[in-house]
């Protein structure tokens, strides 16, 4: 079973137009087991629209207990993001770089809780994704 919710946004005054989908697929009991992220962004200019970039994270699994893993493509010209995982209170508890390939982030010595993990991948983009760590 899977479903979509579409989460249109415009920003006034900046030209640019994002609509981001997030898909979730679900077992047999209706639990989350994999939740995708599409963000596609269209600057616009002199009334063109031209499509900037289509990017596709897959963040998984959440809630994570031994690890998680970063999935998708990165933008056309770039060869690697930088990867921040928050603390709730916003300190940053690790840095790596994604290369844009299936990459697994173990999570020994981390207390349960929240925690954010933002994806830098130029100087103005990035992807956060709330991820909860469990015992």
């Amino acid at each position: 079973m899977k479903a979509i919710f579409l989460i249109p946004l415009l920003l006034t005054g900046s030209y640019l137009l994002s609509q981001n989908a997030i898909k979730f697929d679900y077992d047999a009991g209706g639990n989350i087991t994999q939740r995708y992220v599409q963000i596609v962004n269209l600057k616009l200019k002199n009334n063109n629209q031209t499509k900037d970039s289509v990017l596709n994270f897959s963040v998984y699994p959440n809630p994570a207990k031994d690890n998680f893993y970063i999935e998708g493509p990165l933008a056309e010209n770039t060869k690697e993001a930088k990867v921040l995982l928050y603390d709730i209170n916003g300190a940053i508890v690790k840095e790596d770089f994604y290369y844009g390939t299936k990459k697994s982030f173990p999570l020994n010595g981390y207390i349960t809780g929240i925690y954010f993990l933002e994806i830098k991948y130029s100087k103005k983009q990035s992807s956060t994704f709330r991820i909860l760590i469990t015992e």
